[in-house]
């Protein structure tokens, strides 16, 4: 959702794509030579699936849900597809990756 130039919240709507593209942000700050992101990232796709994929029928997701965790979507806009598979993707190439 949107924010004041305070950081406050102005609306409580979380969308799918924001969520996508702060996973990919995180993988690719990590091992930047900062901190270990590694925990932030596993929460951030864990937040993903649990509010936006898992509870969606079989092959969409939910774009908007509500601070209750509530689906707001009355669509499920193909736009967003792009961003969580690039999300994702780079999510299992990291993993996958350091696991061989």
């Amino acid at each position: 959702g949107a924010v004041s130039r305070q950081g406050l919240p102005l609306d409580r709507v979380s969308r799918s794509w924001p969520q996508a593209e702060a996973i990919k942000a995180a993988i690719a700050l990590d091992g930047s030579g900062g901190p270990d992101l590694k925990p932030e990232i596993e929460a951030r796709v864990g937040r993903l699936f649990r509010w936006h994929i898992d509870p969606a029928p079989l092959g969409l997701w939910i774009d908007r849900i509500d601070e209750r965790g509530r689906s707001l979507a009355t669509d499920v806009p193909a736009s967003i597809f792009y961003h969580l598979v690039c999300a994702l993707t780079q999510y299992l190439d990291g993993t996958i990756g350091k696991s061989r």
